[in-house]
């Protein structure tokens, strides 16, 4: 609609991770970054075979994996908390799997990440700025929920 203005504030947006143990607060800590929150998916929901008469055949692809990336502040609680996630997966051997909820209460969008866990710990770094950390989180499967209405939190 010619004329309106939405405004988009990044803390009203909600990231939570849920495991069995319990519900994990995600966005706390996130760095000040048009990237702070990323997602890619595997593959495309569909590709095109182009024959030589100009006849095109879709081919629809069933995989809706991908990775959701978080960036986090080297000093967030967020991050503490994420590193003691792994490491006691490292000790226990059991895989803190569950989904996560992204919502963005600025107005009407929400996506679930089903099957998340811990792929790639961040990198870490030290000199005269302290580096960011990014988590990469595997997902099962994205679902974009686009409701045209107020996002209830």
């Amino acid at each position: 609609m010619s004329g309106e203005l939405r405004d988009f504030d990044p803390d009203k947006v909600t990231i939570t991770w849920v495991l069995p143990t319990g519900a994990i607060t995600l966005h706390i800590g996130l760095i000040d970054s048009d990237n702070a929150v990323q997602d890619s998916q595997d593959k495309p929901r569909a590709t095109r075979t182009n024959g030589l008469r100009g006849q095109q055949v879709r081919n629809k692809s069933s995989v809706r994996g991908g990775n959701l990336t978080l960036t986090y502040m080297a000093a967030s609680q967020t991050n503490a908390v994420l590193s003691g996630i792994t490491l006691g997966e490292d000790a226990t051997g059991l895989s803190p799997i569950g989904p996560i909820y992204v919502r963005n209460l600025n107005g009407d969008e929400i996506a679930t990440y089903a099957g998340c866990a811990i792929d790639s710990e961040p990198n870490v770094g030290f000199g005269a700025t302290a580096s960011d950390r990014v988590y990469v989180f595997g997902y099962a499967k994205r679902t974009l929920i686009a409701t045209g209405q107020a996002a209830i939190g």
